[in-house]
């Protein structure tokens, strides 16, 4: 037997009616809460055996609501609806290639329709808080490693030239000096004699 499964996107909650095998048989509009949606369910187990209107022929009659709808869409693909009775289309059905696929649809629907209820909105609530945390962390740490590669390069080439420049300054001052005369004495003044008494 299958199961609803109510889940919760960005618009609210929305249930799928699910095959034992886990295929999406039909899917709900979004409701803003969750009683909301669980009360929809129940309008389906009360609606689920309406007629069916088939809409894929010419000059069908047209039938009062509530009712299922069997079209065509655009792609060519069978469709399914439920339409309650206020004219909102209550489920949908995946698209099928064939008409008689659609309408089994309808009966999967129909046969599923008192399955137990699993609540999977709580779930991805939770799993989406992660992704962001781990996608920020390596963009600041790639924006770190760029600048430091660019500075240490500059720094390393001044070093050079300074080091090649220190030899030649060495060599100038080996070059042989001139030879100084030597220092000429200055005549020592002599002290004047003490005279005698």
């Amino acid at each position: 037997m299958g199961k609803y499964v109510i889940r919760k996107n960005k618009v609210g909650f929305y249930f799928n009616i699910e095959a034992s095998n886990g295929q999406v048989i039909a899917t709900a509009q979004a409701y803003k809460s969750k009683p909301s949606c669980k009360k929809a369910i129940e309008s389906l187990k009360k609606l689920a055996t309406s007629p069916i209107e088939d809409l894929t022929i010419k000059d069908s009659p047209k039938l009062a609501n509530p009712k299922w709808q069997v079209y065509q869409d655009r792609k060519k693909e069978f469709r399914f609806r439920l339409v309650a009775k206020n004219g909102n289309n209550l489920i949908w059905g995946e698209g099928y290639s064939t008409l008689q696929a659609c309408k089994a649809g309808v009966l999967s629907v129909q046969s599923n329709v008192n399955s137990e209820i699993e609540d999977k909105s709580v779930e991805e609530k939770k799993a989406p808080a992660k992704k962001p945390a781990a996608k920020k962390a390596p963009a600041k740490k790639a924006a770190a490693k760029k600048p430091a590669a660019k500075k240490a390069p500059a720094k390393k080439a001044p070093a050079k030239k300074a080091a090649e420049k220190k030899p030649v300054k060495k060599a100038a001052a080996k070059k042989p000096a001139a030879k100084k005369a030597p220092a000429k004495k200055a005549p020592a003044k002599k002290a004047p004699a003490k005279k005698s008494k």
